[in-house]
């Protein structure tokens, strides 16, 4: 039987691309936080089953047994609070549910992203770890709905993601708006101390914790050249722990944009024309998410 130690006392639901990574290298290094060691367990996302998909990626590391969620948390000593983050639960429709079934009075958290932006974003992310098979963003946003009936899983669903007044209403139906903070990708990338100390205060433990947030995780600068250079750039063998333990930051950056050009082919154009029509698709969701967070949204409907 499960005890309240063996269960997150809060959960970042979403959304895909909103910096989620770097946060939880951040909130790991705090002392009175425990994160799960699985970044992304995604377990109400599937709960009790085991999701199978079809297209090109179909496997999808996913903690699906409760008895294995449970042990992600076992792990938990003193700290006042424990969490996990899996960006798929704000867009997954079954979450809201399984996640008050079970905890229903975990405090939830939500980062969200300009949706064009975001959906762009994506698809660079599945094209830089060769998941993505068409090389135009525009095809692949036409290809989405024929790959959501086929069965292909949410990595591919960049412009449904976006809809995030129609996923915070799911959530809004059962937890109270207290229970929940909305937050946005800017006010992370413009300041993130104040952004961290805001969530700090929403879990309850110290706000003027020092976070090092010198250096974020899993930006997408372009397209590697070969398949061959892909791996090697994502491998996490010897020579690259070396190169991070010994070569200052400032000196690792100035060698990764020296060499970004040969090692790196630019990112897929987003399009003016497309983004006016993803803005155009996204703006009745938008004018609604204004009214559900009270705050001004304008910029995400420039052209």
């Amino acid at each position: 039987m499960q005890t309240a130690s063996q269960l997150p006392d809060f959960l970042v639901i979403g959304t895909v691309k909103s910096g989620t990574t770097s946060l939880y290298r951040y909130l790991k290094s705090h002392p009175e936080i425990y994160l799960s060691p699985i970044k992304e367990p995604r377990y109400f996302a599937f709960p009790d089953t085991r999701p199978v998909f079809v297209g090109p990626h179909r496997t999808l590391p996913v903690v699906w047994k409760i008895e294995d969620y449970h042990r992600l948390f076992e792990a938990r000593t003193t700290e006042p609070v424990a969490g996990e983050m899996s960006p798929l639960y704000l867009y997954q429709q079954c979450s809201p549910g399984a996640i008050r079934k079970l905890i229903p009075d975990a405090k939830l958290i939500a980062i969200l992203r300009d949706p064009a932006e975001r959906a762009y974003s994506h698809f660079c992310h599945n094209r830089r770890d060769g998941h993505e098979p068409l090389a135009d963003f525009a095809a692949a946003l036409d290809a989405e709905e024929k790959r959501i009936a086929k069965g292909w899983w949410s990595k591919y669903h960049y412009r449904n993601h976006g809809y995030y007044a129609r996923q915070l209403r799911r959530y809004l139906e059962l937890f109270p708006r207290g229970q929940m903070l909305i937050l946005v990708y800017d006010d992370m990338v413009a300041d993130c101390p104040g952004f961290l100390k805001r969530i700090c205060s929403f879990l309850g433990v110290d706000e003027n914790h020092s976070f090092d947030t010198s250096e974020r995780d899993n930006v997408t600068v372009g397209i590697p050249r070969t398949f061959i250079l892909r791996r090697l750039l994502r491998s996490a063998g010897p020579a690259k722990r070396t190169i991070r333990g010994t070569v200052p930051l400032k000196m690792r950056s100035t060698l990764f944009h020296r060499f970004s050009k040969l090692l790196w082919a630019p990112k897929p154009e987003f399009r003016p024309g497309v983004r006016a029509q993803l803005v155009s698709e996204f703006k009745p969701d938008i004018l609604e998410l204004q009214k559900i967070i009270d705050r001004d949204l304008s910029r995400w409907l420039r052209c």
